[in-house]
């Protein structure tokens, strides 16, 4: 357990014991904690995505032995694109997985809502964040940034203060993720713009263009894995840092 709690450290599990079993255990929350932002990184959950991972891996693997095989394309890749491709598969091959579980924290909703105080396993990471006064902004932008949140500043704002998009971003796809781990798609483009409220402890992700690896039919889902690969390695700094 780390974070912002009074003694952060490694606890042994006993039969039975739950989210607040352990904040207790850990001398309770700091003046400074923000629970709604809280990380619960399970062992089961993350062995599930890093099996994922690695059979996106291969499926781009065979993808791409078979589009260097075919004759007379009408698109021939370039070494950029190969390069793309290639980095891709070894990102996901090397991807620290984060297996994040959304779930209820606050000492103070759990004591009258016991329904919701999730039991731990062997294994799971808990980090209990600072309460937060900034929005960060990541991915294909110039400048990937934590910037101060202002009440009324919207999504494409946040985006022009960390440079703009990159030539590499798929600005169709960005999407927040909120203090509690869920998500939802931003309307940030040029022709498709939208005012959204961004509260604090927010993540915007602006992921990668999955134009170039569009050269082999068949690989599935090269969006999602694009993004996901995005929020593991921002969320996984975070439960690194609390260490």
């Amino acid at each position: 357990m780390t974070g912002e709690v009074k003694n952060p450290g490694t606890y042994d599990i006993i039969a039975g014991d739950t989210v607040s079993k352990l904040i207790t255990r850990a001398g309770g929350l700091t003046d400074d904690a923000y629970p709604s932002g809280a990380i619960l990184s399970r062992k089961s959950e993350r062995m599930r995505e890093e099996q994922r991972y690695k059979a996106q891996a291969q499926e781009l693997e065979l993808r791409l032995a078979e589009a260097l095989q075919q004759k007379n394309k009408d698109h021939e890749p370039s070494e950029q694109e190969l390069g793309f491709a290639r980095n891709l598969i070894a990102e996901l091959k090397s991807a620290q997985a984060l297996g994040r579980i959304t779930f209820e924290s606050n000492p103070d909703i759990l004591a009258t809502a016991p329904e919701l105080d999730m039991l731990l396993e062997s294994g799971d990471r808990l980090y209990i964040p600072k309460r937060p006064l900034s929005v960060r902004v990541a991915g294909e932008v110039l400048s990937p940034a934590t910037l101060q949140f202002r009440a009324g500043k919207d999504s494409r704002t946040y985006i022009d203060e960390a440079g703009g998009f990159t030539y590499d971003a798929d600005s169709d796809r960005a999407f927040v993720i909120y203090p509690d781990g869920s998500a939802n798609p931003l309307a940030v483009s040029s022709w498709n713009h939208k005012d959204d409220m961004i509260p604090p402890g927010s993540t915007i992700i602006v992921p990668r263009d999955p134009k170039p690896l569009t050269f082999m039919d068949g690989a599935k889902d090269l969006s999602q894995i694009l993004a996901n690969l995005a929020t593991t390695a921002i969320f996984a700094e975070d439960i690194a840092d609390g260490d």
